[in-house]
């Protein structure tokens, strides 16, 4: 994530209910590290509205810059 440029938003979707959530980076980067990939992110997801663990997607969303 140390890698990932400001101007990109993460965001989780749930594959079984199709919850989507904003994911803060920086509470992320405190619980598990500056050096955690993406990939690693995506495989730890589980969704808050029904608990499910398996599936879920890691979204990525470029900001617009001036």
């Amino acid at each position: 994530m140390a890698t990932l440029p400001e101007w990109f938003v993460m965001y989780a979707r749930c594959h079984a209910c199709r919850r989507q959530m904003f994911i803060e980076r920086r509470n992320i980067a405190r619980r598990c590290g500056q050096n955690l990939s993406l990939a690693s992110l995506a495989k730890r997801l589980q969704c808050q509205g029904c608990g499910n663990r398996s599936g879920n997607l890691l979204l990525l969303q470029m900001l617009p810059r001036d």
